[in-house]
């Protein structure tokens, strides 16, 4: 089974601003600009959070009982940020594919 995704946005703006926050909002789902330099810097943040979790005791006993109560191969298993393994391993044509597949308004709602 694949693992669920969600992608979130909130904002605020005035009702008479309402179509250009729509606009703006589905620029950025839909066209994205794929920045290598963004994309890199990025990482290199999340990888700096996972090795700060990894010395927190809470975070590290999070893991331990994911994996033991949803085991190594499910979803729920493995912590959302992922590893420093699973994170080194992502490229931008990674994201650029998953876009491709799982981004589209036709399973999209705006709340």
């Amino acid at each position: 089974m694949p693992p669920v995704a969600s992608i979130s946005m909130r904002g605020a703006c005035l009702a008479s601003r309402l179509g250009e926050a729509a606009s703006l909002l589905r620029e950025i789902l839909l066209e994205p600009r794929w920045d290598e330099a963004a994309f890199l810097r990025l990482k290199q943040q999340t990888m700096e959070a996972v090795g700060q979790e990894e010395a927190y005791p809470p975070s590290v006993a999070q893991r331990v009982f994911d994996k033991l109560i949803y085991g190594e191969g499910h979803v729920f298993g493995n912590p959302a940020t992922g590893t420093a393994e699973s994170l080194s391993a992502i490229t931008l044509d990674d994201l650029k594919a998953y876009h491709d597949r799982n981004v589209s308004p036709s399973i999209a709602y705006l709340a």
